[in-house]
């Protein structure tokens, strides 16, 4: 048994699911930006997930016509 315990110790139970946080990003090109090398993106909204089936079915249910066009899905661990 290890009893040394400092700053990054975790003491409890996990209650639920397992989560992650995701963000959806979409690109956004706009005039002031097409000299430059790349488009610009904007974050569209942001969530926690069990995985990436549900992430993607909540963000296709929410945001039709930003699924439709494409978009960028990023997850955090």
């Amino acid at each position: 048994m290890n009893t040394q315990w400092n700053e990054e110790s975790v003491n409890g139970i996990v209650i639920g699911a397992v989560t992650f946080p995701y963000e959806f990003w979409i690109d956004e090109p706009r005039r002031e930006y097409q000299h430059k090398t790349g488009i610009p993106k904007r974050r569209v909204d942001r969530g926690f997930f069990e995985n990436d089936e549900q992430a993607i079915s909540w963000f296709k249910e929410n945001y039709p016509v930003e699924f439709k066009h494409g978009v960028e899905m990023r997850v955090f661990e």
